[in-house]
């Protein structure tokens, strides 16, 4: 979810400096690309960590905040893109984006106890492993007894 954002806010600037209409066209793609993804995430996550009873009342509450900003922040926008342009404008919301998502971000982990380097793929940082006390991935524990079969697959014992 923050990544989709943090790339909506990037794109925005991106978009913002494009010298011509073809160039900003094509920045578009991965601005919306990056939208619909934030949006779809945390329209999925609102979702399903509700409980069945209060997701209607959540969801309403949801779209309420979603949807109901944005006359608040319309003018905000048509004020800048009126004074200073439209590029301006763009730089404004990317700017105001990426410096949400990065706090956002910094309160998160800071919250939750997740490092930068969790977050990264190899033998660092795996995302989804929990790690041994000796900082090793836990792998998943192999019964202890297996017998390998005549094709090379590995057989467990019903347990008894």
């Amino acid at each position: 979810m923050l990544l989709g954002s943090l790339g909506f806010g990037v794109s925005q600037v991106v978009a913002a400096v494009m010298p011509g209409y073809v160039s900003f066209v094509v920045v578009l793609v991965p601005m919306g690309i990056a939208f619909m993804t934030y949006v779809t995430t945390l329209n999925a996550t609102f979702q399903l960590s509700v409980d069945p009873q209060m997701r209607g009342r959540v969801m309403s509450m949801f779209m309420l905040v979603f949807m109901g900003v944005a006359p608040l922040g319309a003018p905000v926008v048509g004020l800048i893109a009126d004074g200073f342009g439209p590029r301006a404008s763009l730089t404004v919301g990317g700017v105001v984006t990426i410096a949400v998502v990065t706090v956002l971000g910094a309160l998160l982990a800071r919250t939750r106890g997740v490092r930068p380097r969790d977050l990264l793929p190899g033998p660092r940082g795996r995302r989804g492993t929990s790690r041994s006390a000796g900082g090793e991935p836990a792998g998943p524990e192999e019964p202890a007894e297996t017998r390998d079969g005549d094709d090379g697959s590995r057989e467990v014992p019903a347990a008894r």
